[in-house]
């Protein structure tokens, strides 16, 4: 009983270092990739880029629903209770559901870019630039169910 507890925590501080490590090199990453491209920019066209997220990124805020926690959550129970049947259900019906919400909502914002830049950035003419940025949502919503699902 001891080994076996002894293996799991061996197994836990491993992959707890790996995801450390993929996060702190992920963010230094992310962090040199905005500082060349904000110098790439200059002020005003960084400054239109960072405010042509502002929608998408609030749109994305309403794509997750709790799916990811919870396909964090019962992947890796269902997983240490041998149950895969029900790990692929998971699994498959929240990549599913994250898949649709993601569309939809970039379908929204790829719509409505015209109101959303009218109204809430006040500046019509970065219609175009909300357009491009709606497909954020769909990439990071596609990533936020591929990240939970692989560290459950």
């Amino acid at each position: 009983m001891s080994n076996k507890l002894i293996e799991i925590a061996e197994d836990s501080a491993r992959g707890g270092f790996f995801l450390f490590t993929g996060n702190a090199l992920s963010l230094i990453i992310l962090a040199i990739g905005s500082i060349i491209v904000a110098r790439l920019l200059g002020p005003d066209n960084y400054g239109l880029y960072s405010l042509s997220l502002v929608v998408p990124s609030i749109l994305a805020g309403f794509t997750d629903f709790g799916i990811s926690y919870a396909l964090t959550r019962f992947s890796a129970k269902f997983r240490v209770e041998s149950k895969s049947d029900l790990v692929a259900s998971i699994l498959k019906s929240g990549l599913l559901f994250k898949l649709i919400i993601g569309i939809l909502m970039s379908l929204i914002c790829f719509i409505f870019s015209d109101t959303f830049a009218t109204y809430i950035l006040n500046r019509s003419g970065m219609s175009f630039l909300v357009r491009i940025a709606s497909f954020m949502i769909l990439f990071q919503t596609i990533f936020t169910a591929l990240n939970s699902s692989f560290i459950g």
